[in-house]
């Protein structure tokens, strides 16, 4: 994944998905990836099995901002649809802002994804 990562410099956003049991290994992931990202736009969302009390423990470990979204599977594409659109929308405050490249090649990808 990491090399892949860092030939591929246009990559905005990275989707793990992970038992529980990993969620240590992913969140170190995340952070590996935050720090090679340098000054790249990343979104980061984790697919988790339950989202509970356990998972918050787990997550406090690590630095805040690692994943900017958890979600409990199953994931509906017309949620995670909606988190991109909202993280790559003109004006969002955060790593998206408008005008950026990222975010401008995201919402291209975004509106041939989404339903007519």
């Amino acid at each position: 994944a990491m090399d892949a990562f860092e030939r591929h410099l246009d990559i905005a956003v990275v989707i793990m998905d992970q038992g529980d049991q990993l969620l240590r290994q992913r969140m170190a992931l995340a952070e590996c990836l935050r720090q090679r990202a340098g000054g790249r736009q990343l979104l980061v969302v984790s697919l988790v099995l339950v989202l509970d009390a356990r998972l918050l423990r787990l997550v406090s470990d690590f630095p805040l901002g690692l994943v900017d979204h958890f979600f409990a599977k199953p994931l509906s594409a017309a949620k995670l649809l909606d988190t991109l659109r909202q993280s790559f929308a003109p004006g969002h405050v955060g790593d998206f802002q408008s005008g950026g490249d990222a975010a401008r090649a995201m919402a291209a990808v975004i509106n041939r994804m989404s339903p007519p």
